[in-house]
């Protein structure tokens, strides 16, 4: 009997002696929030919660170790027990095995007592990884989907002005996004070409990766189009006014042309105009167009009849007013 007495008491003991859950947080306080993934490298900002993942604590003056961790439930909320509302403490995060994410944010003075929404954003981690960020635009600085990107670890190759010799080859995505991490440190150099309307664009540029770190490039493509010629015609209204969707027929034969003023079917080019009322073509014979220009709102019509002579080597603009 004596002996199970003892046994009763020494784990009365061990129990009065084991480490409290919480190490040295003896605060009668919360903190919480809600943890953010936020993917800013795909072209559109993108937010998902941080589900069941684990969120850590720490002082803010002590960035070695952590004084407890916890796990985010399906909507990435997150709660922190005995904290001392006098004190500053770190609340950070991860995300992510080849692509990694890292966020924290500072609690001072302030709980969920509060009633303070807090958010915890995981961006690109800086450490730990490297990669590239490429994006390709237009010297407007719009995005250009599906051009290709050759990367080049050599130089001398590189400055053959050749597409061959890459030593790996992204895809910009239709926001003009191409990424890649996990590279060798080093110098990187970038060609991209692509064919549009009959036009040449190219882009070039280069950076030096390091170990860690997430670069961004901004390759712009430029016209490099040799001795090209075309047309450039802008559409508006009586009040000068930029007509988009609007259709221009293109024909080379003016009795074709002049008969063709019912579906509009026997056209050599249709042409669209932008927001900016621009219907452009180009790298095309040098020759007389005639030009048939609608466009269709609810149910008024508006319509021109024009020309255009187009040379060898030059770009031949024109405006054309469309009219009831």
């Amino acid at each position: 009997m004596k002996k199970y007495i003892l046994i009763i008491l020494l784990g009365a003991f061990l129990c009065q002696c084991e480490k409290s859950e919480f190490d040295d947080l003896s605060g009668s306080n919360t903190i919480g929030g809600v943890a953010i993934v936020k993917d800013t490298i795909s072209g559109a900002l993108s937010n998902y919660p941080l589900k069941k993942q684990e969120v850590f604590l720490r002082y803010k003056e002590n960035s070695n170790g952590f004084l407890y961790s916890t796990y985010t439930n399906e909507q990435g909320q997150y709660l922190f027990n005995g904290i001392n509302k006098d004190t500053t403490y770190i609340v950070y995060g991860f995300s992510g095995t080849e692509v990694k994410y890292y966020g924290e944010i500072e609690y001072s003075g302030r709980t969920s007592d509060d009633n303070i929404p807090d958010t915890l954003s995981l961006f690109i981690s800086q450490k730990a990884q490297n990669g590239i960020h490429i994006i390709v635009q237009d010297t407007l600085g719009n995005g250009i989907g599906k051009v290709k990107v050759q990367v080049y670890s050599s130089p001398i190759i590189f400055a053959t002005d050749s597409m061959a010799g890459y030593i790996f080859e992204l895809n910009s995505n239709e926001y003009g996004i191409a990424n890649k991490f996990s590279l060798a440190p080093g110098s990187y150099y970038f060609r991209c070409k692509i064919n549009i309307g009959g036009l040449q664009f190219e882009g070039l540029d280069s950076i030096k990766i390091e170990t860690e770190g997430v670069k961004t490039i901004v390759i712009s493509m430029s016209d490099v189009t040799p001795d090209k010629n075309g047309m450039e015609i802008q559409l508006l209204d009586v009040y000068e006014t930029p007509i988009n969707k609007a259709h221009v027929f293109v024909y080379k034969s003016r009795s074709t042309f002049l008969l063709d003023t019912i579906d509009y079917s026997n056209y050599i080019y249709n042409l669209v105009s932008t927001d900016a009322g621009m219907a452009t073509l180009y790298s095309i014979d040098s020759s007389k167009y005639y030009l048939r220009s609608v466009s269709i709102f609810n149910q008024d019509t508006l319509q021109q009849l024009d020309s255009i002579d187009v040379g060898l080597s030059n770009i031949t603009t024109k405006v054309i007013i469309l009219k009831e």
